[in-house]
């Protein structure tokens, strides 16, 4: 029987706590979901390079920190590609 947010029964039965996992379609959404990935990727790489140059170009003070801006693009982009690399290690054939 499936309860409700405060833990009352509902006195109905939830066919999706029986629903055991589907390897085929945990493996077609996987797929889709790292080939959204990627295309966020190259854009992601794209914006973080140009964010890298621009600032490389414009700063008067070789000592400059780089922008948090920048350190934020770079830390997403990495992040990413950890979350995409661990998928594909799941899901060797995606």
């Amino acid at each position: 029987m499936a309860d409700d947010d405060a833990g009352e029964p509902l006195g109905i039965e939830a066919s999706c706590l029986r629903a055991q996992a589907n390897p085929a379609s945990e493996l077609a959404q996987a797929s889709y979901f790292a080939e959204i990935m990627r295309n966020e990727l190259v854009e992601a790489r794209k914006t973080a390079k140009q964010a890298q140059r621009s600032w490389s170009k414009h700063r008067v003070n070789h000592d400059a920190e780089i922008p948090e801006r920048v350190v934020r693009l770079k830390r997403r982009v990495r992040e990413a590609n950890r979350v995409l690399k661990a998928l594909e290690k799941r899901f060797p054939s995606i």
